[in-house]
């Protein structure tokens, strides 16, 4: 138990000083994750190997001597127990009072005393100092009654604190449930505002409206709220969000287990200050994650919702599986408000030095005392005590076996060390922009932006600064309707380069290239939805790689997403529709008639598919027709899989001159199979020439 509490001492002390240093510069849900480590020490009191800096090194370890320093007034405490247990034998074994005393006589006066060890392990003589030592030893076997006593003691007021508060707990709890039964009423999904009919559905979430009720708080899958708040459509909106974000993050879970370890550690002080500052920075991360799900322009509105709640809330509730808007004390809140006010931004310098300061913090909490060189040595060897109290040891098998296997394990190390090595020096540059990339904390996620478009594109073709920061990262996706968010990172060596997408909190990351456009970037497409939690299942978008003064290239990608939250991506690109496209075998006819002036799309040489009217170059000279090579798009509409279509167009080549003309002209459209689930296909099928787009302007 010992080891356990200074563990997490430090842990806890570790998590409070962060706290404390870093304030504004993290992210909240950042500082929140932090106290799941404290959980899972408390959750495993186990140690992982051992370490010098291992915080159980300042736990104090009584050695086991030798009978040289028996004699030499240095008795130890092994050296007590089993001269208690000798004479206890002794005792025991006597058949009367005669041979007792005979016995106790024959200690006294020849000064030692025999010692028999059960389980047939060799018989060991403990040599004492006459009838002093003999009389201190029998008073440490009552101390041994005594200290047995004492634990029986502590042990009983343990269960008796810990059934008590745990007792209160549940009783508080039952009680806040059974109001909220008694009192509440049902409010049917579909009459919940926007979004959120959808959202409450999908997580299964039941929303209740109960008359007098102190604040809205989350119990288990419900939310229950006053009626007033459900006539203020604001106030409603706030409500809503800040409990799916509590539901969200699994507060629910986190805070009865909360109440489960303050129940077992109920008599340790730091347990309860630490319960309480993990339930503020729950409150804390969850307004952020609000912040995020409302948009910025919410900020204020939001903060003064939660400042009216406070100021009208009436008696406290409490319950262990409960999960209040407007907990705790009045410093809390206003601690909460501030943050809300603040719009501080992130430092990643910050996180990275508090991620190193935990790192380092669990390697001293979770691993065991470094042994002792004596300790070591006594392991492989066989300890004879003699009545001269000499001490005899010898290096056995197992220890040499063991030098052999150490000795064969640094071999294999350095082996492996030098074929990662041989593999790190091909392909050095895609391997280093990996260990980057992989190595980013998804935290830096939660300070993202939107690229100021305009300034990219000037700094892009007139030169001026570069208005995005090296190592940073960027949102791609203004609107997330799809529950689907979008990251790009932007560095000065590798350029755009680097992707996150984020579903319900679960972070893929991909080296993927993606591009600031003036046309909003990233669109996104829900092919199927899972059954399990209504989240995405398999889904597609697509992303510009190409953006020039004379080429725009996009690239359509397919997501798989797996109940384990894990992403596999898959792309079309534009070398792949490309060779597509020839191997249809498409010509493009031209028919320059006084009557007519058009292209035909011809299949297999003699199937028309589609034509193209080019009578707007009536009076230029076209030599011949060609493929724009440099712009192609994706369009997708409708629903199902096969309502995603590549759209790209054709160009008039002039005669006597290298200008091409694309204006004006409508443009193709090939309709693309993106397959099932898993299997991974992109299949062009029978183009048709567009009657909605024309290359420059869209007609309807």
């Amino acid at each position: 138990m010992a080891e356990i509490l200074m563990s997490v001492t430090l842990l806890i002390g570790a998590i409070l000083l962060l706290r404390y240093l870093t304030r504004g510069r993290i992210s909240m849900k950042f500082r929140y994750v932090l106290w799941s480590i404290v959980a899972l020490r408390l959750l495993l009191p186990l140690s992982f190997g051992s370490s010098t800096f291992s915080v159980l090194n300042l736990v104090p370890v009584w050695p086991e001597r030798s009978v040289g320093e028996a004699e030499a007034g240095a008795t130890s405490k092994t050296d007590i127990r089993n001269a208690i247990e000798g004479w206890n034998s002794l005792v025991n074994n006597a058949t009367d009072k005669a041979e007792y005393g005979a016995a106790e006589s024959a200690g006294r006066e020849t000064g030692q005393v025999d010692v028999q060890q059960t389980g047939g392990q060799k018989t060991k003589q403990l040599l004492t100092k006459g009838h002093t030592e003999n009389e201190s030893t029998t008073r440490e076997g009552m101390g041994e009654l005594e200290i047995m006593r004492i634990r029986t003691l502590i042990m009983g007021l343990w269960i008796f604190g810990a059934v008590g508060i745990g007792g209160c707990m549940l009783v508080n709890h039952l009680r806040l449930v059974r109001y909220l039964h008694r009192r509440r009423v049902e409010v049917p999904a579909d009459e919940l505002p926007g979004i959120w009919r959808k959202r409450v559905k999908v997580r299964r979430i039941r929303v209740f409206l109960v008359k007098g009720l102190p604040g809205p708080c989350l119990v288990g899958r419900n939310i229950y709220m006053e009626p007033q708040i459900w006539q203020d459509k604001g106030r409603l909106r706030h409500v809503l969000a800040h409990e799916y974000a509590h539901f969200i993050q699994g507060d629910v879970f986190w805070a009865f287990l909360r109440s489960i370890l303050c129940v077992v550690y109920w008599f340790y002080p730091l347990i309860w200050v630490a319960a309480y500052a993990a339930r503020r920075d729950s409150e804390l991360a969850c307004d952020e994650r609000v912040i995020r799900i409302l948009g910025e322009k919410e900020r204020f509105a939001y903060g003064r919702t939660l400042l009216d709640l406070f100021v009208n809330r009436g008696t406290a509730m409490r319950g262990a599986g409960a999960v209040l808007i407007v907990g705790g004390r009045g410093n809390s809140v206003k601690e909460r408000i501030s943050m809300i006010a603040a719009k501080k931004k992130n430092s990643r310098t910050a996180a990275v030095l508090a991620a190193s300061v935990m790192i380092l913090a669990c390697g001293c909490a979770f691993t065991g005392p470094e042994s002792s060189d004596s300790d070591a040595a006594g392991k492989g060897k066989e300890i004879l005590l003699t009545n001269k109290g000499d001490l005899m040891s010898g290096s056995t098998d197992g220890q040499k076996a063991a030098e052999k296997e150490d000795a064969a394990q640094e071999r294999r190390s350095e082996e492996t060390n030098q074929g990662q090595q041989d593999v790190t020096a091909v392909g050095s540059e895609q391997t280093e922009f990996e260990k980057l990339l992989f190595s980013m904390e998804d935290t830096a996620l939660e300070s993202a932006e939107m690229v100021d478009t305009g300034k990219y594109y000037e700094y892009l073709f007139e030169e001026t600064e570069c208005p995005m920061e090296d190592g940073q990262w960027y949102r791609l996706l203004q609107e997330g309707e799809s529950g689907i968010e979008f990251y790009g990172l932007y560095t000065e060596e590798y350029g755009c380069r680097g992707m996150k997408i984020e579903i319900d909190g679960d972070v893929n990351t991909f080296d993927e290239p993606w591009l600031p456009t003036l046309s909003g970037g990233i669109k996104v497409k829900i092919l199927e939805e899972a059954e399990s939690d209504g989240l995405p299942r398999s889904f597609a978008f697509t992303e510009c790689v190409v953006n020039t003064n004379t080429s725009e290239i996009w690239r359509l990608y397919v997501a798989d997403r797996y109940d384990t939250g894990t992403i596999e991506l898959y792309c079309f690109e534009e070398e792949d529709y490309r060779r597509q496209i020839e191997e249809q075998g498409i010509e493009l006819l031209l028919t320059q008639e006084q009557e007519e002036r058009t292209v035909s799309l011809i299949q297999n040489g003699t199937e028309e598919i589609g034509s193209v009217d080019i009578s707007r170059y009536n009076g230029d000279d076209v030599e011949k027709v060609i493929w724009d090579e440099g712009s192609a798009c994706f369009q997708m509409t409708g629903e199902g899989r096969e309502a995603v279509t590549l759209i790209t167009g054709i160009g008039l080549k002039l005669a006597n001159s290298s200008d091409v003309r694309f204006g004006y002209l409508s443009l193709i459209e090939f309709p693309v199979d993106v397959g099932s689930f898993g299997e991974h296909k992109f299949l062009l099928r029978m183009p048709n020439v567009s009657a909605d787009y024309v290359c420059g302007r869209r007609d309807r």
